[in-house]
Parts: C-alpha cells; sequence; structure tokens
C-alpha cells in the first residue's frame, strides 16, 4: 500500500477442489459478510480465508448496510 503497510492474504485449504469460502478473518476477528470497509485495511491487515469443497452459505445474509450502498467509494467486496 500507498503508506508502507501490508494486506496480507492466506488461504487455508486451498485447492482446486476447495474453491468456495467456508469462513474469513479480518485481522482476526470473524468476518460474516462479504464486505468491509475501507478503515478495517487502511493501516495494513490479515485476511485469512477456511476453504470448502461444497458451496458454503458464507456472505449470502444480503446485509449491506445503508450508508455502503449508497457511497460504495467506502467500501470494498470480496
Amino acid at each position: 500500500m500507498e503508506n508502507g503497510k501490508r494486506i496480507v492474504i492466506y488461504g487455508n485449504g486451498t485447492s482446486q477442489k476447495n474453491m468456495y469460502v467456508k469462513s474469513v478473518t479480518l485481522n482476526g476477528k470473524r468476518l460474516k459478510q462479504d464486505w468491509f470497509r475501507n478503515r478495517d485495511i487502511e493501516n495494513g491487515t490479515v485476511f485469512r480465508f477456511k476453504m470448502s469443497p461444497t458451496p458454503t452459505k458464507w456472505g449470502f445474509d444480503g446485509y449491506i448496510p445503508h450508508h455502503i450502498r449508497s457511497n460504495p467509494s467506502i467500501s470494498l467486496y470480496l
């Protein structure tokens, strides 16, 4: 990143067979949705993906806060 910080992404269990997201943590905290705020990563971050061989329900709750829906520049989608 421009500020010298890093975004690190781990994919535990990633393979051609395990291509579905089972769970994700962002800086050690469970991420239930498939989006995050820019401020969540601006000082560097670590994503840890756990993968599955079968489709999961992760990220399918459909909830996107109004302030993010109305201003897409403040968030990123996975």
